[in-house]
């Protein structure tokens, strides 16, 4: 394992992913990781037949490191991973009778760290008549696959290298317009698929690997926390909204996949920010402070000081969020509306899609805070966007135990609120192949 992760270290992802396309034995039990800016979480989880089971979870504190530190940074939260990774292993022993320790472990980055893509390839077949064949659906995956590598991979404006991360369920076919799950067979005039896919600066990836190495285990894969959220969205068109501690990220996802996504720096520690400076607190306080009001354990007075308190900063979060809803749509429409050539007989086209649904689904600590369920249900009088619905909110976390077609069942999922503070360590296990 040693010499394996000595390996991998000198490697981009994609040699990495070389490593990992190698190993795909069928196995049973497997580790996720979360690592947040404010905690670390971990889970453990079993999976038999259809069905996924979280065995166990740990929650640490993780302020003492961060992905984009230093040395000493990276160090701080390999400790705190091992420490929350073996509060879940701890913690399997009360299900099955006897400790889990899995091999693999899948990583979840957040969202602040990411840049996104979406790549759509519409190709005009010669003969309509003709069913789909496997191989054609199969080139055109490949070739949307590529361009998206290539893309993703280009360097930013400050020389930075960046790593294509592990592809997720983000790909969505369709015949002449038509989204379906399966093309072969079908007969269509104009084949089409539209993948979404993320990267992360190479020294983020490296810092992964070293926290791998700390927990010896073999990192399965790495996956963003938008795609991992995406995994557990119970409704095939929706708006995800990941409230967390340092940001919120918003997804749209269309037709089962995710295909947009954006990070805004206003999260949970935003209205901390802004209750210490209106009480003239230290942090710390202004956070008990937060809890208590989320908790409805404040007297009416206190409350009414509170949501006073935060009636600025949850006016300017709800002004990013329309802004960031008024992304999506554009770059969706746009990305299914725009004309390139990828070669003489394949052209990415598409038809706009600019109006959002009107499923919403909340998570991350931050959601918690009712000024915010009360700003996402108001979004859809901005007179920029358009929904599809009345705006209809659901905790992403009060979800997970939903039987869906085509994916596993979560059993002994947590609670409120501890389902959602643990929501992206669980759509890792769906996210990923095991």
């Amino acid at each position: 394992m040693r010499t394996l992760f000595d390996s991998i270290r000198n490697h981009s992802l994609g040699s990495l992913s070389i490593h990992l396309k190698a190993r795909q034995p069928r196995y049973e039990y497997l580790s996720s990781l979360d690592i947040g800016a404010e905690s670390l979480k971990a889970v453990v989880t079993q999976r038999k037949d259809d069905t996924i089971r979280i065995l166990g979870y740990g929650i640490v504190s993780a302020r003492a490191g961060a992905l984009d530190g230093d040395r000493a940074a990276i160090l701080a939260l390999a400790a705190a991973a091992e420490e929350a990774l073996s509060t879940a292993e701890d913690h399997t022993m009360s299900g099955l009778g006897h400790k889990v320790v899995p091999d693999d472990a899948v990583f979840c980055l957040p969202a602040r760290f990411i840049r996104s893509k979406l790549v759509t390839l519409r190709q005009r077949r010669p003969d309509p008549t003709a069913p789909v064949l496997a191989r054609e659906v199969k080139r055109l995956c490949e070739r949307a696959r590529t361009l998206l590598r290539e893309q993703l991979s280009i360097r930013d404006e400050q020389n930075e290298t960046w790593e294509p991360l592990a592809p997720a369920s983000s790909l969505v076919l369709s015949v002449d317009g038509h989204p379906v799950s399966d093309a072969v067979g079908l007969k269509s005039r104009v084949l089409a698929v539209s993948i979404f896919g993320a990267a992360v600066p190479s020294k983020i990836v490296s810092s992964v690997v070293a926290i791998a190495n700390r927990l010896e285990v073999f990192p399965h894969a790495i996956v963003a926390v938008p795609q991992s959220l995406a995994a557990l969205v119970p409704q095939r068109d929706a708006i995800l909204l990941d409230v967390g501690h340092q940001g919120t990220s918003l997804s749209l996802i269309r037709h089962g996949a995710l295909v947009a996504t954006t990070w805004w720096p206003q999260g949970g520690e935003y209205f901390t920010t802004s209750l210490a400076r209106t009480f003239r607190c230290m942090p710390e306080h202004a956070e008990a402070l937060k809890r208590a009001y989320v908790d409805n354990t404040l007297s009416q007075e206190d409350v009414l000081l509170v949501k006073r308190a935060l009636e600025k900063p949850a006016s300017d979060w709800f002004d990013s969020l329309v802004s960031g809803l008024c992304t999506l749509a554009n770059e969706y429409s746009h990305n299914m509306s725009g004309t390139l050539a990828y070669s003489r007989e394949t052209l990415v086209t598409g038809h706009g899609e600019d109006v959002l649904p009107g499923r919403v689904f909340i998570t991350g600590g931050g959601s918690l805070l009712p000024d915010l369920i009360s700003a996402v249900r108001s979004v859809e009088k901005a007179v920029e966007i358009h929904f599809d619905r009345a705006i209809e909110i659901e905790s992403l976390g009060g979800s997970l135990s939903v039987r869906r077609p085509s994916y596993p069942l979560l059993l002994n999922v947590p609670h409120q609120p501890m389902g959602d503070l643990l929501s992206s360590a669980i759509g890792l296990a769906t996210s990923v192949t095991w």
